[in-house]
């Protein structure tokens, strides 16, 4: 639809090349669920374009339940963050009443389910 530009290769080069050093991105990657095939799609498109990617998932009940997401960097590890320190950052940039996120689920987010790591090892459905 018309969001497609946002899923290709070309939208990723040019987040790629706009993303400061250090710095991360973070975006939703379709359901890998209920669209496979468009997951691995997405993931691989990334993976040509940043050193760093990082397939993560939320819960978006209003979207069926497991959502695919990611966050891509110029290899720097958005996992490497110690639980002290995200907590000392959430808490300076005001964030604490956050209803889903805090220093836990933060390493949760990347914890994939096994069937969730055999699709990230298929190669590009397409």
């Amino acid at each position: 639809g018309a969001a497609q530009p946002l899923f290709d290769r070309a939208f990723y080069a040019a987040c790629r090349r706009r993303l400061a050093p250090g710095g991360f991105m973070s975006l939703h990657v379709d359901s890998p669920h209920f669209q496979p095939a468009r997951y691995q799609q997405i993931i691989a498109a990334l993976r040509a374009e940043f050193p760093g990617v990082f397939p993560c998932w939320v819960s978006v009940p209003i979207y069926g339940g497991l959502w695919g997401m990611a966050i891509v960097s110029h290899g720097d590890d958005p996992r490497a963050q110690e639980k002290p320190w995200l907590q000392q950052r959430i808490t300076a940039l005001g964030l604490a009443d956050l209803h889903f996120y805090n220093a836990d689920m933060h390493s949760a987010l990347f914890a994939q389910p096994n069937w969730l790591a055999q699709l990230l090892q298929v190669p590009d459905a397409g």
